[in-house]
């Protein structure tokens, strides 16, 4: 059970470090990476616990930290994907503003 939680608090620093990272002007891909490769790894660890933990043998405080860590969990996990999605739409439309330019500057030298 404690390695279970112990596993849980690390995701739930990562996801931190994530969200941090992803609000940075500049991202770090290769920390993204990074990141999201232990949080896999944690991830994995967790899901071979999973057998291990019999939830009629937690404690009331246990099973109360344990859905805590997991409520934080999702609420980062939230955040990630839509700082996800905002970075995804800006990429879209700068790819879109270069693709323009570059007609419009392809059209003018056709002109000259």
């Amino acid at each position: 059970m404690k390695s279970f939680t112990i596993h849980l608090r690390k995701l739930v620093r990562i996801n931190r470090k994530i969200i941090q990272e992803l609000h940075r002007d500049e991202t770090s891909v290769a920390s993204l990476r990074e990141a999201f490769d232990k949080r896999a790894l944690h991830s994995r660890k967790m899901g071979e616990l999973i057998s291990d933990v019999n939830k009629d043998m937690l404690s009331d405080e246990e099973s109360a930290v344990i859905q805590t860590l997991f409520d934080q969990f999702r609420r980062q996990s939230k955040k990630i994907q839509d700082a996800l999605d905002v970075i995804i739409d800006r990429t879209r439309e700068r790819l879109g503003d270069a693709v323009n330019q570059r007609r419009a500057e392809k059209g003018y030298q056709s002109l000259k």
